[in-house]
């Protein structure tokens, strides 16, 4: 997997591009690095770029993931949008249990929408 984070001052946005395959390791690693460039900006929107990318979680590795989501107080201050394939139920069952626990999360098949969603604040 390999994954890009760039910092959109602009828009005060947080940018992740995901290629290749992603596993949990990987993806908690990235939520880290996001959180610390958060700690130093204070920029709530995150984008994430999944399209080019296949999420190799486990429903075992969901849950762990949300879990370890929960514990983080922080994360419900932030809006993140991603853009996925259509193929991936992955972050369709992350968007689903983390929005019913008052996270804003969503993720779409075209950029176009979730771009719109994360500027609609």
């Amino acid at each position: 997997m390999q994954h890009s984070i760039t910092v959109n001052d602009e828009n005060q946005t947080i940018i992740v591009k995901f290629s290749g395959n992603v596993s949990l390791e990987e993806r908690l690693s990235m939520r880290d690095q996001v959180l610390s460039i958060h700690d130093s900006t204070s920029y709530n929107n995150i984008f994430l770029d999944m399209r080019d990318s296949v999420m190799e979680l486990s429903m075992r590795d969901i849950l762990r993931y949300i879990h370890s989501c929960r514990s983080i107080s922080k994360l419900r201050d932030l809006r993140i949008s991603g853009v996925i394939n259509s193929k991936d139920e992955v972050n369709n069952y992350i968007q689903l249990f983390l929005s019913s626990i008052g996270y804003r999360i969503h993720f779409f098949y075209r950029h176009d929408d979730a771009v719109t969603w994360l500027q609609a604040a």
